[in-house]
């Protein structure tokens, strides 16, 4: 902590001397700008921090978005219109399954009940002699059958 006060105040002093008389510091910083021209440009462009930044960690970050650009343009739409393509054809055969499977089971069983309604229909006429013999018939298969046993 002492060394960094030591230092903000000989950088007080230096710049109180410095710019002390207006007149002499302009000569003054003239002076020392020609003869330290190569260290008052580094200096005046900023120790060219931002053209290294510039070199280093943009065109990295610039040079990585592009490459993950790339990845998902070409890879990962592929992979998800190809998992389009395949989700379509499953949903595709799941319609021929529901269509003459699972439809096709529902109307065959109400086909086959329509049709055997049409053929138990013959059997009502309406007629109550036919269904006394109806009866009869029936009593003298259970008198067989239960004689038999």
């Amino acid at each position: 902590m002492l060394l960094s006060i030591g230092v903000a105040t000989v950088g007080w002093f230096a710049a109180r001397f410095l710019y002390r008389d207006a007149a002499a510091t302009e000569a003054r910083l003239a002076a020392w700008k020609e003869q330290y021209a190569s260290v008052h440009r580094l200096v005046y462009e900023k120790y060219r921090v931002d053209e290294l930044y510039q070199a280093t960690v943009v065109r990295a970050f610039t040079g990585g978005a592009a490459a993950m650009a790339w990845f998902d343009a070409n890879v990962v739409d592929w992979i998800v219109n190809l998992m389009g393509k395949i989700a379509l054809g499953c949903a595709w055969v799941g319609g021929l399954i529901d269509k003459y499977l699972v439809d096709g089971a529902v109307n065959g069983v109400a086909d086959l009940i329509l049709a055997s309604g049409r053929e138990i229909r013959k059997t009502q006429t309406g007629r109550v002699n036919n269904y006394v013999l109806g009866v009869v018939v029936g009593i003298v298969i259970l008198v067989i059958v239960t004689s038999l046993v």
